[in-house]
């Protein structure tokens, strides 16, 4: 080959990887105008966090009539509304800034149920109880700082509580605890591995360069996400597990079925988790206490989109999800939360009236699985109970209220 030849092919790919580059740096720029609303974000530091302030504009596919059992169609077009996030990436309408002298906070720490922006602010149960408590003259100076984000999980809430505690210095820490938060603790602890401490808790996740570089790029994380469901092998080679030997499950396992081995991984890591954290927030001066988050799949009167769930009928029926209606899964956290000495509500039974009284007026959304309005504002009732008792405020309720007969 001449130099000549050799000169024309390099020009050929020093011009093709300038094009690439282009490209991918038209396709960076354009996604991230796409996405300018979606907070949700990957982090090297909690595994997931929200962006600050985002405009966070949400879809939406619910009715009226569909979340009053009048209608089993969702609208061809979406309604949208606003769930902003704040100064430090709270899925919050206010700031939040240094803690005046008078003020109490309560730091909320959950999942997407936490999170809720598939409800307007006023509608969230965050909110709902930081107007609550402002409304009492003995809670006047409490407010709830919402530090929920999707896919929250206990393992993630004691990453988060390592920076937290100090910088927003809570008076009280309430974890709203999921059903499914035993799976994640497995699933994150296999996907990105953790660094423990002497105690056993997530210290530092070790994927931490994997995380930053999915904070920094969205082709990266649709990558990534492509290629999880479409090509499981290339997913492995740029993405693969930290600690593939830590198992992997089903969290209808605990919630409907209640088998056995699932109830022994409870007590092996997430048991652990939860006490660590109420010894966490008490030395750090603060309390500690929990909402119990509920599913819509143990209430059968709860009708659901089929065409965004087509497979979960089955997966309904296959762990008895109906059957058992998370009973047996509500008996066993609940008697762990008391032998543990953690404050805690459960708004279940509240719900299993409420679905029993009105079976056509729905506590979760219709087209979305989350709460809806008056799924939020039952949990709202019983993290305000939550506060009340940890600062010794009555509550004018048994802390336990009786089953549905």
């Amino acid at each position: 080959m001449t130099n000549e030849a050799k000169s024309e092919r390099r020009k050929k790919w020093l011009m093709l990887g300038i094009s690439t580059l282009l490209t991918l740096l038209v396709t960076e720029a354009g996604l991230r105008v796409l996405k300018k609303n979606r907070a949700f974000q990957p982090d090297p530091r909690f595994i997931r966090s929200l962006a600050a302030n985002n405009a966070g504009v949400t879809p939406t596919w619910e009715t009226e009539d569909n979340l009053n059992g009048r209608s089993d169609t969702i609208p061809k077009t979406p309604g949208f509304f606003k769930t902003p996030t704040n100064n430090i990436g709270f899925r919050m309408t206010e700031d939040v800034g240094e803690k005046a002298p008078d003020e109490k906070r309560v730091l909320l720490l959950g999942d997407s149920y936490t999170e809720a922006y598939q409800v307007p602010p006023e509608e969230r149960f965050a909110d709902l109880t930081t107007a609550r408590l402002r409304a009492d003259p003995a809670t006047r100076h409490w407010r709830v700082l919402n530090g929920g984000v999707e896919n929250g999980c206990p393992a993630q809430y004691i990453l988060q509580l390592r920076s937290w505690l100090t910088e927003l210095k809570p008076d009280i820490v309430i974890v709203a605890f999921a059903p499914n938060d035993l799976m994640d603790d497995y699933t994150y602890e296999r996907w990105y591995g953790f660094d423990f401490d002497a105690g056993g808790l997530p210290e530092r996740v070790q994927a931490r360069t994997e995380l930053a570089l999915l904070k920094w790029s969205y082709i990266l994380r649709y990558f990534e996400s492509a290629t999880l469901t479409g090509a499981p092998k290339v997913h492995g080679i740029f993405f693969g597990d930290e600690q593939p030997q830590v198992p992997l499950f089903y969290w209808q396992e605990l919630a409907c079925e209640g088998n056995a081995s699932s109830k022994q991984f409870f007590a092996a890591k997430t048991a652990r988790y939860m006490r660590g954290m109420k010894e966490m927030v008490e030395t750090a001066g603060a309390k500690f206490g929990v909402a119990m988050v509920q599913y819509p799949y143990f209430f059968e009167h709860e009708a659901y989109y089929k065409g965004t769930a087509p497979g979960l009928a089955a997966t309904i029926e296959k762990y008895g999800c109906y059957r058992t209606k998370g009973i047996p899964y509500q008996e066993f956290v609940e008697d762990f939360f008391r032998q543990s000495g953690i404050k805690f509500r459960n708004p279940y039974w509240a719900m299993a009236r409420a679905e029993e009284e009105r079976p056509g007026h729905k506590l979760w959304n219709f087209y979305d699985y989350h709460y809806a309005g008056p799924g939020h504002a039952l949990m709202a009732d019983a993290t305000t109970a939550v506060v009340r008792e940890l600062i010794g405020v009555p509550t004018g309720e048994p802390a336990e209220p009786k089953p549905v007969p």
